[in-house]
């Protein structure tokens, strides 16, 4: 009878247990709304547990491919989308992330799989339109940019600020061009600067760039100040990159070398970057500066800049910046 009875309690502790357990519907709505959040890693922890539960489900494998896709694990991304093309063939939303995936790789080898894409999305969705325009047509863009910055020095030293305008232009696969006004305050006297720049993607997620600023008749800026950096997009929203930068004034040369790392969360992103830097001919100096930003909206983003270095021991940097695409 005591057995019996003990059965009977375990079937009802599972019973209440089971009530209790979220449907996979809530599970689903929680992973995109974490998604939707910026908790990528959290987002793909419940998308892998609906997977493993219902490997099936198309919209489970569509979801998890966006997720891996901004964690910039494309490779995976696509093999989830590869294979949700072949369980829904029918499925628009799917083959549109796969071709448009496709077309951000800018990848020689994936070519052939990108032109088979176009030619079974124009089969079966004849109707539709974002298969048709070529690559270039969907992405390139022009983008404008203005902004300025307020610097709060210690030792009671006099305030910098700085005001500038840019126009950036984006071309399909993430190659852009740029080209900037800028004018820098120090101590009641004013640099006007111009500048230019140009950054490539290359493959597995790496890319590379230059800028090149000049100034006539400065003050205090350099009258000629160019870089060149390279960098790779990790995952779970971090960068790391490496650039060397050379001004040069009209008494003196500084070299820097920088190593900086960024993360992206959400609206966030937060930064950090080494530099050493040495005066040719003199002294050599580190440079350590941390920036935060909070992009408010698609147009506006406000952001703080602590920096410290051996001559200048603290500073502060608080500046907002507003954009507008054009397409």
């Amino acid at each position: 009878m005591s057995g019996r009875l003990f059965l009977i309690g375990l079937v009802i502790l599972f019973a209440i247990d089971c009530s209790f357990a979220a449907t996979p519907a809530e599970r689903f709505a929680e992973a995109r709304q974490l998604f939707r959040d910026g908790e990528l890693s959290a987002a793909l922890d419940g998308l892998d547990s609906l997977r493993a539960d219902y490997p099936d489900d198309v919209d489970y494998m569509l979801v998890r491919a966006q997720v891996l896709a901004r964690m910039n694990r494309n490779r995976e991304a696509l093999d989830e989308l590869r294979l949700a093309s072949r369980l829904a063939p029918g499925y628009e939303d799917v083959w549109r992330t796969r071709y448009a995936l496709l077309v951000r790789q800018q990848d020689p080898d994936l070519s052939p799989e990108l032109l088979e894409v176009r030619d079974a999305s124009a089969a079966r969705f004849p109707d539709s339109s974002w298969w048709r325009l070529p690559a270039a047509e969907q992405s390139d863009a022009w983008l404008v940019s203005v902004g300025a910055g307020y610097d709060s020095l210690s030792r009671n030293l006099p305030s910098w600020n700085n005001q500038f305008a840019e126009i950036l232009y984006r071309q399909a696969g993430g190659r852009f061009y740029r080209a900037q006004v800028a004018r820098d305050e120090r101590a009641a006297t004013a640099d006007t600067s111009f500048g230019i720049g140009a950054e490539t993607p290359l493959p597995d997620d790496w890319f590379a760039g230059a800028d090149v600023s000049f100034a006539s008749d400065p003050f205090y800026k350099a009258e000629i100040d160019y870089s060149l950096y390279a960098g790779t997009v990790l995952e779970d929203g971090w960068v790391a990159n490496l650039r060397y930068r050379r001004k040069e004034y009209a008494v003196a040369t500084i070299g820097s070398a920088v190593a900086g790392v960024e993360k992206y969360a959400g609206d966030f992103r937060l930064a950090y970057s080494l530099s050493v830097s040495r005066l040719h001919g003199g002294s050599s100096f580190m440079n350590h500066v941390a920036t935060g930003n909070w992009y408010i909206d698609g147009d506006t983003s406000v952001g703080i800049t602590l920096s410290t270095e051996t001559r200048r021991k603290r500073s502060a940097t608080a500046g907002c910046s507003r954009r507008t695409l054009h397409r």
